[in-house]
């Protein structure tokens, strides 16, 4: 039981899976912050890939923090909420996914939720991996069965960890030697602009400035 129908994780042997393309498919179905924190994991992966593109699939409003990323061959983008509830959508987006006859699909977040399991999975890619969740933090999901549908899953052990160390996990997992971890944005030089005229129009020190964000995207922060 779970959000989308039934057979949405029996990829293994169906009839339309296509022969693989090549490429690797980073799912990252999480919030900006999230994203953000992924950075130098992201550098670290595709500088360990070179010879394999890599394109990201996140969320719609997600794709700017990607576009000038020159190790991101492609993005993929989908709507959350239509996903959520649209299942014609879902079929349009699965059969989008499959077509790009990627070669191997990365699920990089660690709590992982039924969304990203459908974007991991309906790939078809023939090798899939993701981080072996804790079964003590199901804590808000119920266990859909997804990690059967994955060739290969990773281990993080520790019960609760930060999520860097998790990064880490998954790289090493990858074949990633010495991965580089944390933070990284890489902001467009409009993006540099639009930031010198707020800062100087609201008469604003950026060195003397401090921004708070309460991740108003999970309830329990707020």
């Amino acid at each position: 039981p779970g959000l989308f129908k039934d057979d949405v994780y029996v990829v293994g042997g169906r009839a339309d899976a296509p022969a693989t393309g090549g490429g690797l498919a980073l799912i990252r179905s999480d919030a900006i912050g999230d994203a953000v924190v992924f950075g130098k994991s992201l550098t670290s992966l595709a500088r360990s890939r070179t010879d394999t593109p890599l394109t990201v699939i996140c969320q719609e409003h997600l794709a700017e923090l990607y576009r000038d990323r020159p190790e991101v061959s492609d993005i993929v983008t989908y709507d959350r909420k239509t996903l959520r509830e649209n299942q014609t959508y879902q079929v349009f987006l699965s059969k989008a996914l499959a077509a790009r006859r990627f070669a191997t699909a990365v699920n990089a977040v660690y709590s992982r939720e039924e969304i990203s399991d459908f974007l991991t999975l309906n790939t078809l890619a023939p090798e899939r991996l993701a981080l072996r969740e804790d079964p003590a933090r199901l804590i808000n999901r119920a266990d859909t069965g997804s990690d059967v549908h994955y060739t290969r899953l990773i281990d993080s052990p520790a019960t609760w960890e930060t999520e860097l160390r998790r990064h880490r996990d998954l790289l090493t997992g990858l074949g990633v030697t010495e991965p580089e971890v944390g933070p990284e944005i890489r902001p467009a030089a409009a993006d540099h602009a639009w930031a010198e005229t707020f800062f100087r129009n609201s008469g604003l020190q950026p060195e003397r400035t401090v921004l708070l964000a309460c991740g108003a995207g999970s309830t329990r922060r707020l």
